[in-house]
Order: structure tokens, then sequence, then C-alpha cells
């Protein structure tokens, strides 16, 4: 498991005062690129190789406002064959502000099509933490 932590500042926030539904999905973007930054993304990067999120569930728990320091906790459920779901948990003093589910595929450089998650690239997605007690297709 990954952990980001995010201060929350004003520009997260709307006219409510709280953080606003959309910003959630940027915070657990800039957690996922640091995850991928701790495997060495550049490896996906000379090989000319995209991630890309075909999928996000979701759910929103509690409000975030200014000040708050959330930590984005960011780990791989599954490994499919041509795809992934990371699992990322937003949390604030230990209580859960919001959870999602993000689907994701590698596309290759010759074709816009996700490619088949096999040898080095599996090996690469794994240095990111499967769960264990989380089964993966094959």
């Amino acid at each position: 498991m990954h952990s980001t932590e995010i201060d929350i500042r004003a520009y997260h926030c709307d006219g409510y005062g709280h953080v606003n539904n959309a910003r959630y999905l940027e915070l657990l973007d800039e957690a996922r690129w640091r995850a991928w930054e701790a495997i060495d993304y550049g490896w996906f990067a000379e090989r000319q190789m995209q991630v890309v999120v075909s999928r996000i569930d979701i759910r929103y728990l509690r409000e975030a406002v200014i000040g708050d320091r959330l930590t984005i906790e960011t780990e791989l459920l599954a490994l499919n064959v041509r795809d992934g779901v990371f699992r990322q948990c937003i949390v604030r003093a230990g209580k859960r502000v919001a959870e999602a589910e993000v689907t994701f595929a590698v596309l290759g450089p010759a074709s816009r099509r996700a490619l088949v998650i096999e040898d080095e690239l599996k090996a690469r997605l794994l240095g990111l933490g499967l769960r264990t007690d989380e089964s993966t297709e094959t």
C-alpha cells in the first residue's frame, strides 16, 4: 500500500467551504501518480506505455474542509488479463472521508488497445503491492 498526505487548501473547496466532489478525483489522481513514481513510472514512459483510467467508482462518506490533512491510501486490489483495479481510501484522523475503486489499463505504443498484463509488465505492476487477501484473475 502506498500513502500520500495532502493538505486541503482553499482552492480545493467550493462555495460551501468543503472539498468539491470533482476535486476528490484530482486528489485520488495525485495519490496514484505518487504511487506510480514509487515503482519508476519512467519504465512505462521509456516503452511509450500509457496508464489510463477506464472507470472510477467513488463513495463520499464525510466532508473535508480547509486545513484538513488527508491521507490517501492506494493499494492494488486486482490484476486481470487486460486491466487492474486500485482501491483508494481518503482518511482524516482515522476516519474514512471517501473511498474509490479505480479500474485502469496499460496502452502500448503500437495500438490504442489495452495490453495483456504479463511478464515484465505484470512484475512492474505487482511492485505496487497487490493485496494478498484478494485473489486475482489470470
